[in-house]
């Protein structure tokens, strides 16, 4: 037996209190007592027993008033009461009860066997009312507390529940406006046999999965949602209505729209730009990737950026390691097309958040300078064999500038002139030519694009063309 169990026992006579007391005693319960109905309404509120057992006739008030007072009182919806009466014991008395909302109805005398197989009846009722009231009420504040408009519908399809949400969503006043309306009133008319085919699919399958729709609110206007539905059923299996979960998805469509638009410009930029999370895997392959790498977007998705691309792993590993310290990286890297032929990128490196994901990103910005490279080294080799013919020159040559400003001497130049070399750069030709010779060196050189380059014997100055 449930100890726990509290029960008030209301009787103005004393012998019946104390009988109906002691057989409960005797079983288990904690009993306490009251002799008129001011007592009975004061122990209720202050102590809230699990079961009030009322005698329907008391001295001050009642019974009948005093368990209309209880049942009336919200915070004491747990607290079951049956009525007991010795007199009152007609069918009219019983359903005078049953109105106020009386749990049960005891005739006196009762046999004390018959008696607590009625109450152990009765607190076993109590006991799972109280439970299935505080799960609807857990699961109640739940729906309360969700971002989400949750609902339910009947067989006919008409709202019968509402949560808070769902009536802000919708731009009603309160639940009360809302509540009965049909959900061919809340949709496009346009979207009604798509409503009608979802409600079947519902109630055959028990489910329906983040369907998109459009709903409309109080206003007329239009909004788009992602909902899903669920059966609801009673005790013995069958379908009571269908319970409906909306979300509003207007933010995530605009940003959809925006991410689409990025991605169009993204892809008309000539340069090869990559999406990729921090382990390598690619997200996004933008045109000018593919032109560069020659592999599509649907070829590379997914899959790492070393196992595609990246020619030396150790240049690849310290700029990654650098990306998070930092959040960006910019340098130049080795790289490799699909037909395997090596280039040369200048990349840029950035951190970021990217829609629907928890974790940053790195948004790669890639230009091929293969051509630079390649040109850059021609010029280095071309200076460098340039250089070894001056050297070898039996000629002193001079390089001067636009403003006769010498650049660079041979051997032979630096000892015809008895200086060496660093003592000749980045001073005036005059210093070192006669007057006459260095003027015509100047003029010479205003009238030629190429001018600025000049030859001399050991011994005798002359010029020449570059």
């Amino acid at each position: 037996m449930n100890k726990a169990t509290r029960i008030l026992v209301v009787d103005d006579d004393p012998a019946v209190l104390e009988v109906f007391s002691m057989i409960l005693r005797r079983a288990g319960y904690e009993v306490w007592e009251a002799s008129n109905g001011q007592q009975c309404l004061q122990v209720t509120r202050e102590r809230r027993p699990d079961l009030v057992l009322l005698d329907v006739r008391l001295p001050d008030l009642s019974g009948i008033d005093i368990c209309r007072q209880i049942k009336a009182d919200a915070a004491l919806l747990d607290i079951f009461v049956v009525l007991v009466s010795g007199k009152a014991t007609n069918a009219a008395d019983k359903v005078d009860g049953a109105e106020t909302g009386a749990d049960d109805y005891i005739v006196k005398p009762v046999n004390p066997d018959e008696f607590l197989a009625r109450i152990r009846t009765i607190v076993r009722l109590r006991d799972t009312t109280a439970a299935l009231r505080a799960s609807e009420q857990h699961y109640r504040r739940l729906v309360e507390i969700l971002p989400n408009a949750v609902g339910m519908i009947d067989l006919q399809g008409r709202l019968t529940t509402a949560n808070r949400q769902a009536v802000e969503m919708l731009g009603y006043a309160g639940p009360g406006e809302l509540l009965g309306k049909s959900v061919f009133d809340l949709t496009p008319p346009e979207d009604h046999e798509r409503v009608k085919a979802d409600i079947t699919t519902t109630l055959e399958t028990g489910i329906v999965r983040n369907a998109e729709y459009r709903m409309l609110r109080k206003d007329g206007s239009r909004f788009p949602v992602e909902l899903s539905t669920a059966v609801s059923t009673d005790a013995d299996g069958q379908s009571r209505g269908i319970v409906i979960v909306v979300r509003d998805i207007t933010a995530r469509r605009q940003a959809e729209a925006r991410i689409r638009e990025l991605l169009y410009i993204l892809d008309q930029a000539h340069d090869a730009i990559i999406i990729r999370d921090l382990e390598g895997h690619i997200q996004y392959f933008n045109n000018g990737a593919e032109r560069l790498f020659g592999w599509t977007a649907d070829e590379v998705r997914g899959r790492r950026t070393t196992d595609l691309f990246f020619a030396d792993a150790s240049i690849f590993a310290e700029a990654q390691k650098m990306l998070l310290q930092t959040g960006e990286w910019n340098g130049e890297l080795q790289a490799v097309t699909k037909a395997r032929k090596p280039i040369v990128l200048h990349t840029r490196w950035t951190l970021a958040r990217v829609p629907h994901s928890q974790s940053p990103h790195v948004v790669s910005i890639s230009t091929d300078i293969t051509g630079h490279k390649e040109a850059e080294e021609a010029i280095r080799q071309s200076q460098e064999r340039y250089r070894s013919l001056a050297e070898s020159s039996p000629d002193a040559i001079f390089i001067l500038d636009r403003e006769s400003t010498i650049q660079y001497v041979n051997l032979v130049a630096a000892q015809w002139l008895g200086k060496p070399d660093a003592q000749l750069l980045g001073h005036p030709q005059g210093e070192f030519f006669p007057p006459e010779i260095a003027r015509q060196h100047q003029e010479a050189s205003k009238g030629s694009l190429r001018a600025g380059r000049w030859y001399a014997r050991s011994g005798a100055s002359r010029s020449a063309g570059p």
